[in-house]
C-alpha cells in the first residue's frame, strides 16, 4: 500500500533544514502533477514558517529512528511507532481523512486529504510536519532512512542497499569511509592490546632485563604482512592499560 504523491525530497529537504526549493511552475507539473503543485502551493503560502515544519518533522523520524536502536546497534526493521505517537497520527487522520483506490493491478493507494485543507489550520507547522510523516511512513523512507552519528554533523541520508543490522549505527556518505576505517583501527587495537597482554604474562626478568622492549618483539612476532607493529614506547604508554586487562581477567 503506497501514498499517492508522497515527495521523498522535500521531506528529506525538510528534515536537513534546507532552504524551500521555488515552485515548479512548468506546464508539465501545472498539467501532470497536480498533487505536487497542491503541496507546494500550501507550503509556499506559508513559507515562514518552513523551518518549523522541518523542526517538528525532525522530532518525529529521530523518535522513529531511534526506535530501531539498541544501544549502539541499528536494526531498521525493528523500527515502531510509540503509544503516544500512534494516537497522535491517528487524531491527525481523523481530523484529515484519506480515500484508498484500489489500482488496476490490485495494488492500494492511499490519498490523503488535499493540502489546502491545511492552509487555514491554527498552526499550520505541524500539521503539515504531521503530514509529511504520514507520508513518510507511506514511503520507502520509513526503513531506507538513516540519520549520521557522528558527532557534529546528524545529517539525514537515504541508504540505496539496505542491510539488517548496523553495527556500529548509520553513518552518512562523507563520514561513512571514516568510521569504517576508524572500526578497523579500533578491532585493530583490541588485538594488539589481547597479544601484549598474553607476552606480559610470560615475560621473565632473568631471561629479558627490559620488559617493555621483550613484549613488543613477542607481539610483532606474531603479526603479518602489512599488519601494525609496535614499539617500546607503545608499552610503556599502554602498561596501565594492560595491568587493568589482566586484573579484569583475573577477577
Amino acid at each position: 500500500m503506497l501514498i499517492y504523491g508522497c515527495d521523498a525530497d522535500m521531506i528529506l529537504t525538510a528534515l536537513n533544514a534546507e532552504q524551500l526549493p521555488p515552485m515548479d511552475d512548468s506546464p508539465f507539473v501545472r498539467l501532470n502533477d497536480l498533487a505536487y503543485r497542491a503541496r507546494q502551493e500550501a507550503i509556499q503560502k506559508h513559507r515562514g514558517v518552513w523551518g518549523g515544519i522541518g523542526a517538528t518533522l525532525r522530532g518525529l523520524v529521530d523518535e522513529w529512528i531511534a526506535s530501531g536502536y539498541d544501544g549502539e546497534i541499528e536494526t531498521p526493521g525493528k523500527r515502531h511507532l510509540s503509544s503516544s505517537l500512534q494516537r497522535r497520527l491517528n487524531d491527525y487522520w481523523a481530523k484529515h481523512p484519506a480515500s484508498v483506490t484500489v489500482m488496476v493491478k490490485g495494488d492500494l493507494s492511499i490519498s490523503l486529504a488535499l493540502w489546502k485543507s491545511l492552509t487555514d489550520t491554527a498552526d499550520f507547522a505541524t500539521e503539515a510536519a504531521l503530514r509529511l510523516f504520514t507520508e513518510f511512513l507511506g514511503s520507502e523512507l520509513k526503513n531506507a532512512i538513516g540519520k549520521c552519528v557522528r558527532d557534529g554533523c546528524g545529517v539525514y541520508f537515504t541508504r540505496e542497499r539496505m542491510r539488517e543490522i548496523y553495527k556500529r549505527g548509520a553513518f552518512c556518505a562523507a563520514h561513512g569511509p571514516v568510521a569504517r576505517i576508524e572500526a578497523l583501527r579500533g578491532d585493530e587495537d583490541k588485538e594488539l592490546m589481547r597479544l601484549a597482554c598474553d607476552a606480559w604474562l610470560r615475560w621473565t626478568a632473568s631471561k629479558h632485563p627490559i620488559r617493555e622492549l621483550w613484549v613488543a618483539g613477542e607481539v610483532n612476532g606474531q603479526r603479518r604482512g602489512t599488519q601494525r607493529r609496535i614499539t617500546r614506547k607503545w608499552i610503556t604508554v599502554n602498561q596501565k592499560k594492560i595491568e587493568a586487562q589482566l586484573t579484569k581477567e583475573e577477577a
